[in-house]
């Protein structure tokens, strides 16, 4: 009888259910992330810590902090900026790209450019991250703005 239970345990801590790239087992989780990495979580992380899917949604938005001088024209950077981006054509028309104001010090104001994508695969998510930012750096420099861009980009899921 000890040798049925003990069976039907040994089995029961076996069992795994694959979900998309990864395997949902009694202890642990792995996941195969976009860039090829495998990642092993104990489920226990799962039920009491949140958990961020940056892959749930066909949309996704991405943003990016942009430091300007204070004296910066900023109504003329937001229009130069949002025209420059918006024919690309993996920024999507709705929602629309836009660039809001979130900071100021006494020497610069942070503007933060906003827009939405599809990617299908990081890849394009990359690659699209990279032309915008050129459009945006090559329509400050056409119209002999003086911009500093932070040293890195802040991308968020947009909901």
């Amino acid at each position: 009888m000890l040798r049925s239970i003990a069976r039907r345990f040994t089995l029961r801590t076996r069992r795994h259910r694959s979900v998309g790239r990864g395997n949902i087992e009694t202890r642990a989780t792995s996941i195969v992330t976009y860039d090829g990495r495998r990642i092993v979580m104990p489920n226990s992380m799962l039920f009491t810590n949140p958990v961020t899917v940056n892959t749930a949604n066909e949309k996704r938005r991405l943003e990016y902090d942009l430091k300007l001088p204070k004296d910066a024209d900023v109504p003329k950077i937001r229009h130069l900026i949002v025209r420059a981006i918006s024919p690309l054509p993996h920024v999507l028309d709705e929602p629309c790209p836009d660039v809001l104001v979130v900071g100021f010090t006494d020497s610069d104001v942070t503007l933060r450019v906003r827009w939405w994508v599809q990617p299908p695969r990081h890849f394009e998510l990359s690659q699209g991250l990279d032309t915008v930012l050129l459009h945006i750096r090559d329509a400050l420099q056409a119209a002999r703005a003086r911009g500093s861009a932070p040293p890195q980009a802040v991308q968020k899921q947009g909901g």
